[in-house]
C-alpha cells in the first residue's frame, strides 16, 4: 500500500498520473522450480490516457521477442527518486506507523 501510494505521488510530480495500481503476487510461480513460494509483487501503474495497455484493459505481457517492448518507456532516475522521496516521506506519516498495524 505504501509503496503503491509514494508510486502515485510520485510520478505524479513528474507528470504522470496514474490512475490505478494493479498487483500482482508471483511467488507462487516458485512451484515450476520445485521450491517454496515467497513473496514477489509487481505494481503496475495504469494511467487514463495510456496509448498501448490502454485504460480499461486488462494486461497482457506480449512474447519478449516481438517489438511491443520497443514501444514501452521504462521509469528513469528522476522518477525512481520520486517514488524513493514519497516512500520516505509516507513511513513517517500515522497512516503507516508499524504500530497502527500491530
Amino acid at each position: 500500500m505504501l509503496t503503491a501510494e509514494a508510486m502515485m505521488l510520485g510520478l505524479a510530480k513528474r507528470d504522470i498520473q496514474i490512475a490505478r495500481i494493479n498487483y500482482q503476487e508471483n511467488g507462487n510461480w516458485a512451484f515450476l522450480k520445485d521450491e517454496e513460494p515467497f513473496f514477489h509483487l509487481h505494481l503496475y501503474g495504469r494511467t487514463i490516457n495510456s496509448k498501448i495497455q490502454k485504460w480499461g484493459e486488462a494486461l497482457y505481457f506480449p512474447d519478449p521477442s516481438s517489438d511491443y517492448y520497443n514501444k514501452t518507456i521504462p521509469l528513469n532516475n528522476e522518477d525512481i527518486y520520486e517514488i524513493v522521496k514519497q516512500i520516505e516521506i509516507l513511513e513517517t506519516s500515522e497512516k503507516y506507523n508499524l504500530e497502527n498495524w500491530m
